[in-house]
């Protein structure tokens, strides 16, 4: 279960790169608000991710076979790792402009927009059959962190290297989504 880990802090690594735009562009991040930021981040993300676990769980039983499950779930997540590898190749370097005005309303509206994968991956789990607490969990985990060092590195030093960070996140999710297949097709 270990590429499942490998799966979401791959997703979260595409997190960290609107995180580390944002703090390069915040003029005062203490560390309690960064504390903050991520902890709410993290909240919204993972209710995200249940969402989508959720929804996945009621409608597997009545609408797909196990193998098309396991299908479903490896082509999706191949398709995000795909599209944020894309993103990542085709993205522009951000004007590193002083955001006087960010709140945590637009914090979570960020949150919401760029978890959107995130509720596409919690349904793959789901249909894969993780648990949904070991899952949920390690998503909590690789966000937190994430968003916790891209705040405060954005912060610090900018928010340079976004396309090297997209790019690593979106072949970990290939290379693991690969593995799943292999597994799937393999075990089951």
């Amino acid at each position: 279960m270990l590429w499942a880990f490998f799966i979401l802090f791959g997703l979260s690594l595409d997190s960290a790169i609107a995180m580390l735009n944002k703090g390069a562009q915040l003029t005062d991040l203490s560390y309690k608000k960064t504390i903050g930021y991520a902890l709410i981040y993290t909240v919204v993300s993972f209710l995200i991710f249940s969402l989508g676990f959720g929804i996945a769980k009621v409608v597997d039983p009545y609408a797909f076979t196990v193998k098309m499950q396991s299908f479903i779930a490896v082509a999706a997540v191949l398709c995000i790792g795909v599209f944020i590898i894309t993103k990542a190749f085709s993205r522009e370097s951000v004007e590193e402009k002083a955001d006087r005005e960010f709140c945590v309303p637009t914090l979570m509206k960020m949150t919401v927009m760029t978890n959107i994968d995130t509720f596409v991956v919690g349904a793959c789990i789901a249909l894969y059959g993780l648990p949904y607490l070991f899952s949920g969990a390690n998503l909590a985990a690789a966000s937190f962190f994430t968003v916790l060092v891209s705040l405060r590195v954005g912060y610090s030093v900018g928010a340079g290297h976004q396309r090297i960070i997209g790019m690593i996140g979106g072949i970990m999710i290939i290379i693991f989504a690969l593995y799943l297949g292999f597994l799937a097709l393999a075990l089951r």
